[in-house]
């Protein structure tokens, strides 16, 4: 179904939290609903040692993963995460606290001692009434590695993101909008529809929506109770991926619209560059795939 977008007033969902209404257009008029608190700790399990096999079938407009082609990737608590750099965790502002705790699981049954923690800031409090700023980044108390282990790679270039080039979503999600996550890692492309800027209230948001194909059905991937904060990627002829922004919110009517924050306005970069100065100060080593050099593990 071919859905037009230009002043048409729908709710939009923030996974797994929050319904907020928005009106479509260069602004967006209206109050917006404050989060409930979010948790001030979370325990995550990797996608590494998730026990499901790849499907073929589109379920809930992405695929069922590979669980090894994304050892980066964790989920716990409604949220999807993503390492960014061995100490460096990437998610979202509304799945944690600010100073909230993180705990990370790699064994596969999930039972052992927690092997990783690590403190969470969250974007810069003049930004709390955006909710396209919807970023957070945990510092970790130690590198985490392991035989199959590698991280992301940001790229903070807005140039990256074009409306010629379909965006790669992955995340935890449900398979309908408003159902419970069935906890398969999912991914799947997303057609551009607006870039950043659009919204002059948002501005930190890509806004995406499912394909029609040949035959006029709806096909790609959209975003989904349990997406929240999971890493959204550019896919390059050659075989690479960046890191471009984060899942954000859905539209609440399940039209299939994405809104996704993007890390590469300056609004994300200036909050990247605070919380490294402020771990740096700390004696944290917060190197990141895609802005440090010689920083190993990271996937090619």
């Amino acid at each position: 179904m071919n859905i037009h977008f230009d002043s048409r007033a729908i709710a939009v969902h923030a996974l797994s939290f929050l319904v907020t209404s928005v009106c479509f257009g260069q602004s967006i008029p209206g109050s917006v609903h404050q989060w409930p608190p979010p948790p001030q700790e979370v325990t995550l399990k990797a996608v590494l040692h998730h026990d499901q096999v790849a499907q073929a079938t589109v379920l809930g407009g992405g695929r069922e993963a590979k669980p090894e082609e994304w050892p980066a990737s964790y989920f716990g608590n409604g949220c999807t995460w993503t390492l960014i750099g061995p100490r460096v965790l990437l998610g979202a502002r509304h799945c944690i606290a600010d100073g909230g705790t993180v705990y990370l699981k790699r064994d596969p049954a999930g039972v052992i001692q927690d092997l990783y923690t690590g403190k969470c800031s969250v974007s810069f409090p003049k930004l709390e009434g955006d909710i396209s700023a919807d970023w957070a980044l945990c510092a970790l108390n130690e590198a985490v590695v392991g035989e199959n282990i590698e991280y992301e790679v940001v790229d903070l270039k807005p140039s990256r993101i074009s409306k010629s080039k379909p965006l790669h979503l992955a995340g935890y999600g449900c398979q309908k909008p408003g159902m419970p996550t069935d906890e398969k890692f999912r991914e799947g492309f997303s057609t551009v529809n607006f870039l950043p800027g659009y919204y002059a209230s948002r501005k930190n948001w890509i806004e995406t929506h499912r394909a029609i194909d040949a035959a006029g059905g709806e096909t790609g991937a959209y975003i989904c109770e349990g997406d929240s904060g999971g890493a959204v990627y550019v896919m390059e002829t050659n075989g690479r991926r960046f890191v471009v922004a984060v899942n954000s919110h859905r539209d609440a009517a399940g039209h299939g619209i994405s809104f996704l924050s993007v890390i590469s306005s300056e609004e994300a970069k200036a909050f990247i560059e605070d919380w490294r100065q402020k771990q740096a100060a700390l004696g944290h080593v917060t190197a990141i795939c895609g802005l440090d050099s010689n920083v190993q593990k990271c996937r090619d």
